[in-house]
């Protein structure tokens, strides 16, 4: 359904947490709602200010390939996309419904250069360097060992 599963054997946690993310339901509401009303609890910034500071991050260098990394309904992997028009943005996270979300709202509006894909995280199929921009929204804090995930800035 265009979304490369490098986690084919994964099953879900149990964990409320988990449970709650994977819910078909949440994964429909969650851009104009859910994660608006919990930006607005647990940061000084905005929804609406995410994408204004994503957008102030440019560096004037040309941006052939982008990974979102936990992109969730692919919100950020849009905003990228319209902003760098980068040859690719790599739409990574480990919920299929989360993806399947991001992959039909990305097709309904027109969006060909996002490419999708279930992985880990912690160990992404992707070579060192070879990404140009790296974001990552209000998701680190989830990951079973914060302590592994390590974010190298190539010159």
């Amino acid at each position: 359904n265009g979304i490369v599963d490098f986690l084919p054997e994964y099953r879900p946690g149990k964990s409320l947490s988990q449970r709650v993310m994977e819910n078909r339901f949440v994964v429909k509401i969650y851009e104009d709602h859910w994660r608006p009303w919990f930006t607005r609890l647990g940061s000084n910034l905005t929804y609406e200010g995410e994408k204004a500071w994503l957008d102030a991050q440019d560096s004037g260098k040309s941006v052939r390939s982008v990974l979102d990394l936990a992109t969730g309904t692919g919100r950020y992997a849009r905003i990228l996309a319209d902003f760098h028009r980068p040859e690719v943005v790599f739409a990574a996270d480990l919920s299929m419904p989360r993806l399947e979300e991001a992959k039909r709202t990305a097709t309904q509006k027109g969006y060909t250069s996002i490419l999708f894909m279930r992985c880990d995280a912690q160990n992404l199929p992707l070579k060192n360097g070879t990404m140009d921009r790296l974001n990552c929204f209000g998701a680190i804090h989830l990951f079973p060992d914060c302590r592994r995930v390590r974010f190298v800035p190539v010159a």
